[in-house]
């Protein structure tokens, strides 16, 4: 199997709200954050979600722009996560730009999280480890 077929989702973060790519339906509907948080509840188990580091692999403080969920929050996810046989797969920051050209889509909540699945589906080498539980960088 390759890469491009385990991706299920792909997980963007904005400031209110959060969009989702699913794959094999090549559907983006915008979610809540706390429909986020309830992911691992509802996405089948085996469900392969990539996200960008800034969203989920770095915790809320006073300053933060892009983290839209606090440590506890970000560790319960991971939890949830690894108890469902999922896994969460983090890509850097900052990639949405150059995935938005390279998938010749424009930048947009509803297109970005296809961008990012086309992106990475021809540079699998771009996306990072999956997020292990206990391994929070936070």
């Amino acid at each position: 199997m390759t890469w491009k077929e385990c991706i299920t989702h792909v997980l963007d973060c904005g400031q209110t709200n959060s969009t989702i790519y699913y794959v094999k339906e090549d559907r983006v509907e915008i979610i809540s954050h706390a429909d986020v948080l309830n992911l691992p509840n509802v996405l089948p188990s085996n469900s392969q979600i990539v996200v960008e580091n800034a969203h989920m692999g770095v915790e809320r403080t006073e300053k933060s722009l892009s983290q839209p969920f606090f440590a506890n929050q970000l560790v319960d996810f991971y939890d949830a996560v690894e108890s469902n046989g999922q896994k969460l797969w983090l890509f850097p920051q900052r990639s949405t730009p150059r995935a938005c050209g390279y998938a010749d889509l424009p930048k947009s909540d509803m297109t970005d999280p296809k961008s990012i699945y086309i992106l990475l589906s021809d540079f699998p080498e771009i996306w990072s480890i999956p997020k292990k539980t206990g391994a929070v960088g936070i």
